[in-house]
């Protein structure tokens, strides 16, 4: 955390004789205070076949909270007002950018039923085996809840209102972010969030709490929801040897799993530009072909 003032100040004044330690000025130090809390439930499905196929699927419901604003916690844009009366650390314990609600992971090999040894076709010739025999399937499957993010103060901006380094997260007014909105160009409703009234301090210690906002990480982003696969056989080349041929697709599906909205700013003038989405954590599908040889 960082030394920072232990009072809202008028807009210009020197904050520096403010500090909890003067002699360290702005520097960031290690604090012992904060807290976080993990909790979940954990379900997991594990079961192999006669046949060498195995399936593997886990479900995780789980909730993650912090005061630490910097790291783990509330993130950029939360207030931080640690060494503020009536705030400390614990105005700040809320939802942790990592937070996910439902997790969901699943893996498996599966063995195709036809060819010989197999329970369909069994009878083929060697040429017809080569073909449909063998072959073997593969598969990741990730699913997981949309991360955390947080929606700042717009106006009036910091410095207009106080000086001191705190944070401010945006009000939300009651109307449902979500509804009618949840796409890459809009992922929210700005009308949700609403602008902070102007009450400046004008003597030291005049804590205004109210201008710092609410806890953060208001919303919630895209989800990720991921399957790469494979799809392979071995062939027998000579007695000791073998050649195994893989078709590998990551992001099979080309499903795009999308990043939170780079743009919080709720006041923008051009209200199409909140909540806009320029990136995505999976990319485009990618297949591709390999071929191992076994000697």
């Amino acid at each position: 955390q960082h030394n920072q003032v232990y009072q809202m100040l008028p807009p210009g004044s020197v904050t520096s004789k403010y500090l909890p330690y003067p002699t360290l000025g702005t520097a960031a130090f290690q604090m012992t205070n904060l807290i976080s809390a993990y909790h979940s439930l954990q379900a997991l499905y594990e079961r192999r076949f006669a046949d060498g196929s195995s399936l593997s699927a886990s479900y995780t419901f789980s909730r993650c909270l912090s005061d630490d604003y910097s790291k783990g916690g509330l993130g950029q844009g939360a207030r931080g007002a640690v060494w503020l009366p009536g705030m400390s650390p614990r105005a700040d314990y809320g939802l942790c950018t990592a937070d996910m609600t439902h997790i969901i992971k699943a893996n498996g090999e599966l063995a195709s039923p036809f060819g010989r040894g197999s329970a369909y076709l069994s009878h083929i010739n060697a040429a017809e085996d080569a073909v449909i025999g063998g072959w073997r399937f593969n598969f990741i499957l990730t699913n997981y809840s949309g991360l955390p993010f947080n929606v700042g103060c717009q106006n009036p901006s910091q410095g207009a209102n106080y000086a001191g380094p705190f944070g401010c997260n945006a009000p939300m007014s009651g109307v449902d972010p979500y509804k009618g909105y949840k796409t890459r160009l809009q992922w929210a409703n700005p009308a949700a969030f609403v602008r902070m009234p102007y009450n400046p301090v004008t003597v030291a210690g005049q804590n205004i709490l109210s201008d710092l906002g609410i806890r953060g990480n208001q919303l919630r982003g895209p989800g990720l929801f991921a399957l790469d696969a494979s799809l392979h056989k071995q062939f027998d080349t000579s007695e000791h040897t073998q050649f195994e041929f893989r078709l590998e697709a990551l992001n099979a599906l080309n499903h795009v799993a999308y990043n939170n909205p780079a743009n919080t700013n709720f006041l923008q003038t051009n209200p199409g530009q909140f909540g806009v989405i320029t990136g995505d954590r999976t990319g485009a599908r990618v297949v591709q072909l390999a071929g191992k040889f076994f000697f």
